[in-house]
């Protein structure tokens, strides 16, 4: 009986070690793409932008901060918002961080929270914008699209308490 189970516990830790690095390999790619909405923002490039995302009815973005928040639910709304900031100049002098991520995939869908952190390349020291990023993904055809984004301003650091 010992002999049968050797086998069996070696292809369960075999299993459960591919399975991570499967869950690793889908969290990173989950971040490569809010790296490339972020890259796609910095250079103005709109139909990059766009491709990021599911384009759909349901797609919502939420700007929120200590005065409110305004919701953007359709893709129209969503690409209207986006490109009236991507009609302007290039911004390649900025550059944006996602620090504190906390990734979490299930079947065809991934969320993820971060701090989305912008800085001057100038002085990098220097935060310019500095928001809590929260955003679902869907894999449609073997590529993750963004669904859902909503930031929060963050305030004063010091005056904030987290539970």
């Amino acid at each position: 009986m010992n002999l049968h189970v050797l086998p069996v516990l070696t292809m369960v830790a075999l299993l459960a070690v591919s399975c991570q690095a499967d869950v690793e390999r889908e969290q990173e790619a989950v971040m490569a793409v809010l790296k490339a909405e972020s890259d796609a923002m910095i250079t103005g490039d709109f139909d990059s932008f766009k491709e990021l995302h599911t384009q759909s009815e349901l797609e919502t973005r939420i700007e929120m901060g200590i005065y409110g928040y305004n919701v953007y639910r359709g893709w129209d709304r969503v690409s209207a918002l986006v490109g009236d900031f991507l009609d302007g100049d290039p911004q390649e002098n900025l550059v944006n961080t996602k620090e504190n991520c906390i990734v979490r995939i299930s079947g065809k869908s991934a969320w993820v929270t971060c701090d989305n952190v912008w800085t001057d390349r100038s002085s990098p020291d220097q935060i310019l914008y500095n928001n809590l990023q929260i955003a679902f993904l869907e894999k449609q055809g073997g590529t993750w699209k963004i669904s859902f984004s909503a930031y929060y301003t963050k305030g004063d650091q010091t005056e904030m308490t987290i539970h």
